[in-house]
């Protein structure tokens, strides 16, 4: 049955362990239904498509009809079952199913059973999709997505880097540098583009002689602690302030020892670190400030722009990023000797035939990367204004959630919101932040736990690294910070989309836990 046009999300639930054969014995049928637990099963055809549909009750009735186990589920399946198809009428669903009283009715799609439905779908109750409810979204969304130009617009300067054959240290690459270095008013000879930000991180602490202690967060992504043990230092991970997630300065002050030979900062989400007082450390110690702005191209505290603070500051341009380049990353430098031997190292540290090679890798940036990467940074700026405006709606549609808190800025600071995190109170929200994911999940919207497990808890660096003190907010924030749907081209709607489906889990969140615990021991 289809009548008029419906468009809202229709509840998913698993299929294939609820087909039958019509040739299936009833012995098979109701070891389908009791592991389904629906009490119905689904009759197909070797194509999958719906011949009817078989429930608990029908076996039974035939059982205590004098029916053996054996015979088969052609005998006795219902061979013209209420179902829906695209455009369903919800009224007319909802009458039907009353009077028959049905409480499962399969959606067809190509006359196959693509989902089943629930009364929830056809009664217009606003529940969670983890109760039975319609999902917010038809289609998965991701956390986080790229946002690129059409290939109208670099196909032309794509067909130029082809037809020169110069496929790397080309004038693309060049281009790319010197449009960075005017972006953050800073001179091309101290911008670097490298194949990736992990491995400018590496070429960055490569500089550092002799090996030794760098003091980092723990609160980072796993590249910034990997840097440091790919050239043999002991990252010392200190912890985090409760507000804004980045470094606590004051932690890294009492870090700082003899055996110290760098600070490596981090622009948590694309909000700056403490950058003045990491700054004035690292000249009262003598030692290079090194930050991790893997999200920070567009980040700006007291006016100045990522970029100008620490001797050497890497940027991400990974798929994510507010400025891509498919894959890439960037490196400034705070003096043009720096980015000079940087130049040397990305090139397997060689300089010319004449002179022997210094520590290296192959980290060159493509000419193809770097047309993507210049036209990224030519959207860059009407990126970063609808990512703070969306960041603005999730404020406004959640900020009076109670348990639900959200990153703050520090005073001049202006964060490129790379992600955008709700910290979870789970005694005041009444919800654990994994159960809060999974409830979004039903949803289909995309989460991201980071970052969690914090580096200090990492196995990868067991016996490499060593912690400074307790670090209670970073393990606090790494089992309570979740990340929500952000990117640069995303639609207001889908947000207050989001934000309505959160706020739905929250209002149902006694029934929701106790569906979650269901379904865990189901699973086990």
């Amino acid at each position: 049955m289809a009548t008029k046009k419906e468009t809202r999300g229709l509840n998913p639930l698993p299929l294939k362990k609820l087909f039958l054969s019509p040739a299936d014995g009833l012995r098979r049928a109701m070891e389908v239904i009791d592991a389904g637990r629906l009490g119905m099963a689904l009759v197909v055809d070797t194509d999958g498509r719906l011949l009817g549909t078989l429930t608990d009750g029908d076996v039974r009735r035939h059982l205590l009809g004098g029916g053996g186990q054996d015979d088969p589920v052609e005998k006795l399946y219902h061979r013209k079952p209420v179902t829906a198809t695209e455009g369903f009428d919800r009224a007319e669903l909802a009458r039907v199913a009353e009077e028959r009283g049905i409480k499962l009715v399969p959606f067809i799609e190509d006359g196959r059973p693509a989902r089943l439905l629930t009364p929830a779908d056809w009664s217009g109750k606003d529940q969670p999709a983890i109760l039975g409810g319609a999902p917010a979204f038809r289609e998965p969304i991701p956390v986080a997505r790229p946002t690129l130009p059409g290939f109208e617009e670099i196909s032309g300067e794509l067909e130029r880097v082809l037809a020169s054959g110069i496929i790397t240290n080309g004038p693309q690459v060049e281009a790319f540098e010197r449009e960075t270095a005017a972006w953050m008013g800073t001179e091309p000879e101290k911008v670097v583009a490298v194949s990736n930000c992990t491995t400018g991180l590496i070429l960055a602490l490569s500089l550092i002689e002799p090996p030794g202690e760098v003091v980092m967060p723990s609160f980072t992504y796993f590249a910034t602690g990997l840097a440091a043990t790919w050239n043999a230092l002991t990252p010392v991970f200190v912890d985090a302030r409760p507000g804004d997630f980045n470094v606590d300065a004051g932690a890294v002050e009492r870090a700082v020892g003899e055996k110290t030979r760098a600070i490596v900062g981090v622009y948590v989400f694309g909000c700056p670190p403490p950058v003045a007082t990491l700054r004035k450390l690292a000249d009262a110690h003598g030692i290079p400030l090194i930050l991790d702005a893997a999200h920070a191209f567009g980040a700006v505290q007291d006016g100045t722009p990522a970029g100008r603070f620490g001797d050497v500051e890497v940027f991400s341009l990974s798929p994510t990023k507010p400025v891509t380049s498919g894959e890439g990353g960037l490196v400034v430098c705070r003096e043009e000797a720096t980015a000079a031997d940087l130049r040397r190292r990305r090139n397997l540290g060689i300089l010319d035939s004449a002179t022997d090679p210094t520590r290296g890798l192959n980290g060159r940036m493509s000419e193809l990367n770097a047309v993507l990467g210049r036209a990224s940074l030519r959207r860059l700026e009407k990126n970063l204004r609808n990512r703070r405006r969306l960041v603005g709606i999730y404020h406004d549609e959640l900020g009076d959630v109670p348990g639900l808190g959200f990153q703050t800025l520090p005073p001049g600071a202006v964060s490129t919101f790379k992600d955008l995190a709700v910290v979870v109170d789970s005694d005041e929200l009444g919800m654990k932040r994994d159960d809060l994911a999974e409830g979004l999940a039903a949803e289909n919207i995309g989460t991201k736990k980071y970052f969690s497990p914090p580096l200090h808890l990492q196995r990868r660096f067991a016996g490499l690294s060593r912690t400074q003190g307790p670090l209670r907010v970073t393990e606090k924030l790494a089992e309570c910070a979740l990340c929500l749907p952000l990117y640069s081209h995303q639609e207001e709607g889908d947000v207050r989309r989001v934000t309505a489906a959160l706020r739905r889990l929250v209002a149902h969140g006694e029934d929701v836990n106790r569906r979650l615990t269901e379904l865990r021991r189901e699973w086990e």
